[in-house]
């Protein structure tokens, strides 16, 4: 299954994850599932494979709410850079690496 990331946050509280370096992850650079109040920011994911395998950056997935995604430097994936439901995330000033 194309589950999971190279980070994951599952059932988190108030966690903030920064300055992370993702490079090559298999399906998203970081996945946050069914938590609250998590701040991700100053982290790079980025896939350099010729075939660009990756789904995406950063995904916020089930029950979340609170996420702040901010000031992070994020790979669009063959599904998007950033993939977050309404209402779950703020998402703000992730622009692409410079190739």
């Amino acid at each position: 299954a194309e589950e999971g990331g190279a980070i994951e946050l599952f059932d988190c509280h108030q966690t903030p994850l920064s300055a992370c370096q993702i490079i090559n992850p298999k399906f998203r650079g970081i996945y946050i599932a069914d938590s609250l109040n998590t701040q991700v920011n100053t982290c790079t994911v980025v896939d350099r494979r010729e075939d660009g395998a990756m789904l995406a950056g950063i995904q916020v997935a089930g029950r979340s709410k609170g996420a702040l995604i901010t000031g992070n430097l994020v790979q669009k994936g063959t599904r998007g850079a950033i993939i977050a439901a309404p209402f779950t995330a703020t998402v703000e000033h992730n622009p692409p690496p410079a190739k």
